[in-house]
């Protein structure tokens, strides 16, 4: 069946709402930005899906490994280009020994490069990490699939 249309209005704020739930329960304050506009209710299925799983990822992360006590969130749209901040305070570290260990770093830059998006990842020890995404809203799909 078709998606009805409120369900893809709320995919950013039910994502933002279970991302939020999960960090207070442990402790750690959710500050979200929201400039989209509701652009994200474009993205097909499969970006939102993957999506969703990049923030699980990153809540995780910042749950596990780096004792923060606040994310930030931040959503924006323009040229046609989805672009996430997820930035947390936590310890930091050096990107380059993080990208190997497990840290679900590849996963993620896995799934939004399938979805033609980017990942940059700044990091510093004792600076918190901060975690860009950006992926276009409308991807071209092959045309073979229905």
């Amino acid at each position: 069946g078709e998606p009805k249309e409120e369900e893809d209005a709320e995919f950013l704020p039910a994502l933002v709402g279970r991302i939020r739930r999960r960090l207070e329960r442990n402790g750690i304050s959710l500050e979200v930005r929201d400039g989209t506009a509701g652009a994200a209710a474009s993205l097909d299925a499969e970006a939102k899906a993957e999506l969703s799983k990049v923030f699980d990822e990153r809540a995780s992360n910042a749950l596990k490994h780096s004792g923060a006590g606040k994310v930030r969130l931040a959503f924006d749209a323009e040229g046609g280009r989805l672009k996430f901040r997820f930035k947390d305070d936590g310890a930091g570290f050096e990107p380059q020994a993080a990208a190997g260990k497990g840290s679900g770093l590849s996963n993620i830059d896995f799934r939004v490069r399938r979805l033609g998006g980017s990942v940059r990842l700044s990091s510093r020890p004792g600076k918190g990490a901060e975690f860009a995404v950006e992926i276009p809203l409308e991807r071209s799909l092959p045309e073979e699939r229905e």
